[in-house]
């Protein structure tokens, strides 16, 4: 596959992985394209940087926790909702998140400074049985859950992703707590990226069925400023290797 972008070439990416398929609980190969935008304090949307491996906190480079984990992911069941600032708040209290799909806010849901590290439980386990894995490239471990995908998901929200208008609202503690409490935070859906397939300059028939939307909102409360990860995963098929994908 070709991709023919728009988009500034650091923020999108595409690849092939492997998830659980939800109908049978089997591995399931994926073409995932990840479409990554900032939204600043003001509220203007600027191109983002997909992060291909993970990014570590300034003088830390390859230690946990890591300030903004890999967007490399096949899949994510739920929403996350994640809030961060220094290496030294992680795992401390923020506040609290909730979102409004348009009719009205929902319960709010308590977010600690931090991505949740996937090398200890609860989120480990969901890796299923790793130590005895032999990976092929076309398989996953044993009770492997795509859940172990998510490093902050948001609960009670059935919905894996959000649409453009619906909003985020981000609620620090009341003071005085420790360390000082960190600033609020709103952030609305920008409109999504256009994606087509096409072969020979033609729609590919039968279409491309696309799961599209926001599945990950990042909020540098240190910057003020939002990281908003769109992530289209779709059946991996022979066909699209001879195919271009074009994103607007």
């Amino acid at each position: 596959m070709q991709v023919d972008s728009q988009l500034p070439s650091n923020s999108f990416f595409f690849f092939i992985g492997l998830r659980v398929k939800p109908t049978d609980g089997t591995t399931q190969q994926v073409g995932v394209v990840v479409v990554k935008k900032t939204v600043l304090s003001d509220g203007t949307v600027v191109p983002g940087q997909v992060e291909q491996a993970d990014n570590s906190y300034t003088g830390q480079a390859g230690q946990v926790p890591f300030r903004v984990e890999s967007d490399l992911a096949a899949t994510k069941p739920k929403v996350d909702v994640i809030v961060v600032r220094d290496q030294g708040d992680d795992g401390l209290q923020y506040g609290s998140a909730r979102i409004d799909r348009g009719a009205g806010f929902g319960v709010a849901a308590t977010r600690p400074y931090g991505w949740q590290d996937r090398t200890v439980d609860p989120r480990k386990s969901l890796a299923g049985q790793a130590g005895t894995f032999h990976p092929t490239g076309q398989n996953l471990p044993v009770q492997f859950s795509n859940s172990f995908f998510n490093g902050g998901a948001m609960p009670n929200n059935p919905e894996p992703i959000l649409q453009p208008g619906q909003v985020v609202e981000f609620i620090p503690l009341s003071p005085p707590v420790s360390p000082p409490v960190g600033p609020p935070g709103q952030v609305s859906m920008p409109a999504a990226p256009q994606f087509a397939f096409t072969l020979d300059g033609q729609p590919i028939s039968p279409p491309v069925t696309l799961n599209l939307g926001v599945d990950t909102v990042m909020f540098d409360a240190a910057t003020t400023r939002f990281q908003l990860s769109w992530r289209a995963v779709f059946e991996w098929e022979p066909r699209l290797e001879l195919t271009t994908l074009k994103i607007s």
